[in-house]
């Protein structure tokens, strides 16, 4: 009893001592709103356009099953000027294949720079693209199978980059297979699956589509015909994202 008393109070010691450190944080050692949610600047914080080049489409004629993300996948993908480091590259490229975003322009920088690193070159492939960020877990493709053959699904990327928002339809194009509109403003940060028809987004998909869990659901039916939602903390995600599926 005496030793589980000591626990309880070495961590509520420890809570008291974090918040007098938050509190006594100086204001101008604090991030601004603009850093704590991850846009490139306070001008983009307050743009409002999204989806610009978004187009919707009829949803898939066939039975859709979205892929969990703990299946296995062909590779991974990542975006170049990185938001990794390099010796996570060169660990990437000796398990798997590692597809690279890159702009043409910055290509020959990004094979210097891997191959200083000691990344394997013969399991990277560069995908030549402008992009607006590093964040391709958010923007990057949603991979579904229709019918057992595998298709994308696009969605308005909830950040106002025109590039990013581009990127799934630029690897329907490199895979040479369908892609789908769906007509809902969200992120990829924000979607988990269990690949069984379930998945699980927190509150920030119905503040950014106007509040309306009934259109949230209808359109999200079209990836996962029983998603569920969660009130979770909005939380970041790396750099870095999985690449085709290899088996439906």
């Amino acid at each position: 009893m005496k030793k589980a008393l000591s626990i309880f109070t070495l961590m509520l010691l420890m809570a008291v001592t974090v918040q007098a450190q938050d509190a006594s944080t100086p204001l101008s050692n604090q991030k601004p709103d603009w850093m704590r949610w991850h846009y490139l600047s306070e001008e983009e914080m307050y743009d409002t356009s999204r989806g610009m080049n978004f187009v919707e489409t009829d949803p898939p004629t066939g039975e859709p099953r979205f892929v969990a993300e703990f299946e296995p996948m062909q590779g991974v993908m990542i975006r170049y000027p990185l938001g990794i480091p390099t010796s996570l590259v060169a660990q990437l490229s000796n398990n798997c294949m590692v597809y690279c975003i890159v702009s043409t322009s910055q290509q020959n920088q990004a094979q210097n720079s891997f191959q200083s690193a000691g990344v394997d070159m013969n399991n990277v492939t560069f995908v030549n693209a402008p992009t607006d960020s590093y964040w391709v877990r958010d923007y990057g493709p949603w991979y579904i199978f229709e019918d057992r053959e595998p298709a994308i699904v696009d969605n308005i990327y909830n950040r106002p980059r025109p590039n990013d928002d581009n990127i799934s339809g630029v690897f329907a194009n490199f895979w040479q297979i369908p892609m789908y509109g769906m007509n809902l403003q969200h992120t990829g940060g924000n979607m988990m699956e269990d690949g069984r028809g379930h998945g699980v987004s927190d509150d920030l998909v119905l503040n950014e589509n106007n509040h309306n869990e009934t259109n949230v659901r209808a359109s999200t039916r079209i990836i996962s015909p029983s998603t569920r939602k969660a009130t979770t903390s909005p939380t970041s995600t790396a750099g870095a994202s999985t690449s085709l599926p290899t088996r439906s």
